[in-house]
C-alpha cells in the first residue's frame, strides 16, 4: 500500500542510527512543510512533493510526525491487577516488605501460573493495542512471572504470538525466587534447565536479571550473566533500583545492552557507565508510582552517558503504559529536554533491542510513525492528559486513527 503523508507541519527525528550520548542527546532533525511517501511498509521518499500515484493520502498540514516510540522495558505478559498493593504502599508498606510477605511479584506469579496460554494471550493483546494507540510501535516484554519451566516458557510463547506491534521477548527467569524453592536451588534450575530450553526453542534473544540486595546479589548475578553469555544471550540488567550493590559496573563489564532503573546509582558508577556503550534505561513511572526519588538523568547525560526511557509497565510497581506520562515525568522530575526525551524513547531503545530499521524517519526505514495534533513537537511533554494523536502507523499500516472534526 502506497501512502502519502503530505505537507507535515514538522517532521521530527533523531539525526542518525547511532546511540545518542551526552550532549548529542539534545539534537534532533526538524523539517517543516515536508511530505513522506510510504510503500510496502517502508519510507521510500521524504521531501517537498506531491504524488498522485498513491492508495491513501493524509493531509498533515496540522500534524507533527515523530518515529513510533520504542518501549524497551515492560513486564508483559502478566495476568491480573495488584491494586490492593497500591493501597498497602499508601499505608506505609515498602516494596521489599510486600515481597517478603508473599505479595508483590509472587501474587502475579500465582495468577500467571493458573492462567492458560489463550487467556494470557488475549489479556495482553489488549495492552499491546492500547500502547499502539499511545504511539508505541515496538514493545519489549519479559518473562519472570512464571518462575518455573512451564510458565516461563508459556510467557515467552505468549510474547511470540502477540500481534500488531513489534514485540521483543526477554528471558527474566531470575526476577524473584519462587516460594517452593531456595534461591540457590532456583538459580541452578534457571541456569541448567530453563535458560537452555528457552534458547533451544529460540524464544528470546535477551536475558535479564533483577540484581538487588536480598534478591539476586552480585556474585549470583555474575554467575548468571556468565552462564547466559555462554548460551549466546544478549545481556540486560535490572540494577540500583533500591540499593547500589555494584550492579551497574557488572553490567558494563559484561557488555550489557542496558542497565535499567538506576534510582540509587552512585556518582562514581555514573562516570564508569558514561565511558561505555551500555545504555542507562530509566523508568520514571516507577519512581512516581512508588513515590520514590527519580533516577539522576541530568547527571548521567551531563557525564556523557546514553539514556533511554521506558514505562516499566507491570501490575504492581508501575501500572503506567502511556509514554506521554513517562515523557512528562522525565522533563519535570528528571530535567530532561524535549529533544533528549525523544531520542531516549526512539533511537536509543531501538539500539538496546538491536533493531536497525526503526527509531528514525528516514528513507529505507520501516514506516513506524506517530502523527500528532501539535503546533510544535515541544508541546508533547506539556500536553499531559490530552490525546494529541491523529494517526499511528506500524510498518506502513494505519493502526490507530483519531480524526478531529473541522
Amino acid at each position: 500500500m502506497r501512502i502519502l503523508i503530505e505537507n507535515l507541519k514538522q517532521l521530527v527525528t533523531p539525526y542518525d542510527k547511532n546511540i545518542k550520548k551526552g550532549t548529542h542527546m539534545d539534537s534532533l532533525r526538524v523539517l517543516k512543510n515536508i511530505s513522506i511517501l510510504i510503500d510496502d511498509g517502508y519510507i521510500v521518499d521524504i521531501g517537498r512533493f506531491s504524488n498522485s500515484n498513491v492508495d491513501f493520502r493524509i493531509d498533515a498540514s496540522s500534524l507533527v510526525a515523530m518515529p513510533g516510540f520504542v518501549d524497551s522495558h515492560t513486564h508483559i505478559p502478566f495476568y491480573g491487577k495488584r491494586w490492593k498493593e497500591f493501597y498497602m504502599r499508601n499505608a506505609g508498606k515498602d516494596y521489599m516488605e510486600i515481597l517478603n510477605a508473599g505479595g508483590g511479584i509472587l501474587e502475579t506469579v500465582s495468577k500467571v501460573r493458573s492462567t492458560n496460554f489463550n487467556v494470557l494471550l488475549e489479556y495482553n493483546q489488549i495492552f499491546v493495542n492500547e500502547m499502539l494507540s499511545f504511539g508505541v510501535t515496538t514493545i519489549e516484554g519479559k518473562s519472570g512471572y512464571g518462575l518455573d519451566l512451564e510458565n516461563e516458557i508459556k510467557q515467552l510463547e505468549v510474547l511470540n504470538h502477540l500481534k500488531k506491534a513489534t514485540i521483543v521477548p526477554t528471558f527474566l527467569g531470575p526476577h524473584s525466587v519462587p516460594p517452593e524453592s531456595s534461591k540457590e536451588e532456583y538459580l541452578d534450575f534457571v541456569i541448567n534447565d530453563i535458560a537452555p530450553k528457552v534458547k533451544q526453542k529460540n524464544l528470546a534473544d535477551f536475558a535479564d536479571i533483577f540484581c538487588e540486595k536480598e534478591v539476586f546479589e552480585l556474585k549470583e548475578t555474575e554467575r548468571y550473566l556468565n552462564a547466559m553469555k555462554r548460551l549466546g544471550f544478549k545481556l540486560r540488567m535490572h540494577s540500583d533500583e533500591i540499593e547500589s550493590i555494584g550492579g551497574t559496573r557488572l553490567a558494563v563489564e559484561f557488555g550489557a545492552k542496558s542497565v535499567d532503573h538506576l534510582i540509587a546509582i552512585e556518582d562514581s558508577d555514573i562516570i564508569f557507565l558514561a565511558k561505555s556503550t551500555t545504555i542507562a534505561n530509566l523508568l520514571p513511572g516507577t519512581s512516581f508510582f512508588l513515590r520514590k526519588k527519580f533516577a539522576p538523568a541530568r547527571k548521567l547525560i551531563d557525564a556523557g552517558a546514553a539514556v533511554a526511557l521506558s514505562s516499566d509497565f507491570n501490575p504492581g510497581s508501575c501500572y503506567i503504559s502511556n509514554p506521554n506520562m513517562i515523557v512528562h515525568l522525565a522533563v519535570t522530575k528528571m530535567k530532561m529536554t524535549p529533544e533528549e526525551v525523544i531520542n531516549a524513547y526512539t533511537i536509543n531503545p531501538a539500539n538496546i533491542l538491536g533493531l536497525s530499521e526503526i527509531g528514525l524517519i528516514e528513507k529505507g526505514y520501516l514506516a513506524d510513525l506517530q502523527l500528532h495534533y501539535l503546533d510544535d513537537y515541544r508541546e508533547f511533554p506539556y500536553s499531559l492528559g490530552h490525546n494529541t494523536l491523529a494517526y499511528v502507523l506500524k510498518k506502513g499500516e494505519i493502526v490507530y486513527e483519531n480524526r478531529r472534526p473541522g
